[in-house]
C-alpha cells in the first residue's frame, strides 16, 4: 500500500476517532511493512493479518485495535518499536510478536492467546489481566512487578514459572518448603531439564 493512501485512510480514521465524520481504518491482511506509524491514534483498528514488520510503532496507540495474526516481528531490529505503545484491550491473538521490544507497553487486557513472545522484551510491560494462554514466552523478558498480576496463563506457562522459581538457591527453611511443595509440577515444564538438573550432569 502506498505511504499517501495510508495517510489517506489515517486522516479519514482520526476524522472518525473526534466526530465520526470520517471512517473507521480497516487496514485487515494489509502489507504495512516499515510504514511510520509512530505516535498515530490506531485505537479500534481492524489490522487482523496486517504486515507490520519494520514498522515505526512506537508510541502508537492500539487501544482496543484487533491484531489478532499480525506480524509484528523484527520490531526490535529498527530504531523505533513498540515501547509505549498503548495497546489496552487489543487483540494479538496469534500474533508474531517474537523478538519484539515491548518495554513499558500498555498491554492491560490484551489478547495475547497463542502469540509468539519468544525473546520479546516485556520489561517493564504492563500486563495485568492480559491473557497468554498458549503463548509461547521463552526467553521473554517477564516483568517481576504488579504489573502481572492477574495475568492469564495456562498450564505450561506456570509450570515455566514454577520451574524457575525452584531453580533459584536459597537456604531458607519457608523457600525450601515452597519448593518441595510445587518441584514435582515444575518439573513438567519444557524447561526443567535446563533449570533443574545437576550441575554434575
Amino acid at each position: 500500500m502506498r505511504t499517501e493512501e495510508i495517510k489517506k485512510i489515517l486522516h479519514r480514521h482520526d476524522l472518525w476517532l473526534k466526530d465520526k465524520s470520517g471512517e473507521k481504518a480497516d487496514f485487515d491482511h494489509m502489507d504495512l511493512r516499515r510504514t511510520d506509524l509512530q505516535g498515530i491514534d490506531l485505537s479500534t483498528v481492524d489490522l487482523v493479518n496486517a504486515d507490520l514488520r519494520g514498522s515505526i510503532v512506537r508510541g502508537t496507540n492500539f487501544r482496543s485495535a484487533n491484531l489478532a495474526k499480525a506480524n509484528m516481528s523484527d520490531l526490535s531490529l529498527i530504531e523505533d518499536d513498540l515501547r509505549w505503545a498503548t495497546l489496552r484491550d487489543t487483540n494479538l491473538e496469534n500474533s508474531n510478536l517474537r523478538d519484539a521490544t515491548l518495554e513499558c507497553a500498555y498491554l492491560y487486557r490484551a489478547n495475547l492467546k497463542n502469540a509468539d513472545l519468544r525473546n520479546a522484551n516485556l520489561h517493564g510491560a504492563n500486563l495485568r489481566e492480559a491473557d497468554l494462554r498458549g503463548a509461547n514466552i521463552d526467553y521473554s523478558c517477564l516483568p517481576l512487578w504488579c504489573g502481572t498480576k492477574k495475568m492469564k496463563v495456562d498450564r505450561k506457562i506456570a509450570a515455566q514459572i514454577a520451574a524457575h522459581f525452584c531453580a533459584l538457591c536459597c537456604d531458607d527453611p519457608d523457600f525450601i518448603k515452597a519448593r518441595e511443595a510445587i518441584l514435582e509440577f515444575a518439573e513438567t515444564s519444557h524447561v526443567a531439564k535446563h533449570l533443574l538438573r545437576d550441575e554434575e550432569e
